[in-house]
């Protein structure tokens, strides 16, 4: 029974990706749902006993814990299959051109990357190779003759989530860090922080001891909230990651006759800091920019452009359906892809 449910569960986790993916092409956004819905989804049709509930549940996420954390090879296999099937399903449901497409453009692609997907990548340093899976995604785009963009309000924000990061491990894992064992790391919903303690318990050379050399892979760890520690983090990132870069200044020089600041006061509500808000309306518009300056024009898919912000991004996919109706196309595009 417990084996049933969780092959369920994956399925239904790997269908609902499908779901929310295909959402994403119409222009829609939808919030992911947590993987213990599915459980209790999964588990009601087996019919099992009240007293015997509990129980089932929670071998089912022992089970499931091992398997998506720790795959083998076996299992990566099923994975990767059984998501390729909806993936395919969904793409073609939409438009059967899409995959000609990314199969044309695969070395002519310029990405911007995002916030999001940075902080992913720097939280796989020392996961195991084959579970990288934004390091690994980017290095195919790199491999495949494709452009990465590091934008200044982008490093930014990566580096106040590493400043952010640095607070929140001395304030409440600096004096406890020993209670972390391999076996509740993920209790630490940091993903930096968590990054860390998988380097540390890993069997790597150069696995951190403590939380200053993990920062210091980066960045200076005294000079974190620097000037200085921006700019090593962004050597850092061209470097390890291969990026080319564009200052703050440039790309605001370039987007102001666009009215960015409407939409930034849009976006606000749904954001911690105006900031943040200002920093993802730039890179909405940029897009647009970069694609008028390079003259790309579309192929009737919806994404036959070469310009695009690459991104898990999805608050403000509801605010800019404006933007999106009055371009024609919409400007973001997944990982997933």
């Amino acid at each position: 029974t417990v084996s049933r449910i969780s092959l369920r569960t994956i399925q239904r986790c790997l269908e609902n990706e499908g779901i929310e993916f295909a959402a994403f092409l119409c222009g829609k956004s939808k919030d992911a749902i947590p993987v213990k819905r599915w459980v209790e989804d999964c588990l009601l049709p087996e019919k099992v006993t009240k007293a015997d509930y509990d129980q089932v549940f929670k071998t089912v996420e022992v089970v499931l814990h091992e398997a998506l954390s720790k795959p083998s090879k076996e299992e990566r296999t099923l994975y990767s299959r059984t998501a390729s099937v909806y993936t395919i399903l969904f793409c073609l449901r939409k438009e059967p051109k899409l995959i000609q497409y990314f199969e044309r453009m695969a070395g002519h692609f310029r990405f911007y990357v995002g916030t999001d997907v940075l902080i992913q990548e720097i939280a796989e340093r020392f996961a195991p190779a084959e579970q990288k899976l934004f390091t690994n995604t980017l290095q195919l785009v790199r491999s495949a003759g494709g452009k990465l963009v590091l934008t200044e309000p982008v490093l930014d924000e990566v580096q106040h989530n590493l400043i952010g990061a640095d607070l929140e491990f001395k304030h409440h894992y600096l004096d406890c860090e020993e209670a972390i064992t391999p076996d509740n790391i993920e209790i630490v919903n940091q993903p930096l922080i968590r990054a860390y303690f998988y380097g540390k318990f890993a069997a790597q050379k150069n696995h951190p001891h403590n939380w200053q050399q993990f920062l210091n892979n980066y960045c200076d760890p005294r000079a974190i909230n620097s000037d200085a520690g921006k700019e090593e983090l962004r050597k850092y990132l061209m470097t390890q990651v291969g990026m080319e870069f564009e200052s703050r200044k440039i790309v605001e020089k370039d987007c102001k006759n666009r009215d960015v600041m409407q939409l930034a006061k849009l976006l606000e509500p749904h954001k911690k800091k105006k900031e943040l808000a200002w920093n993802d309306t730039l890179m909405a518009h940029l897009m647009y920019v970069r694609r008028r300056e390079g003259k790309e024009t579309d192929d009737l898919s919806g994404y036959g452009f070469r310009t695009w912000w690459l991104t898990n991004e999805v608050t403000i996919i509801n605010v800019t359906t404006g933007l999106v109706a009055a371009e024609g196309t919409s400007y973001l595009m997944r990982p997933d892809f």
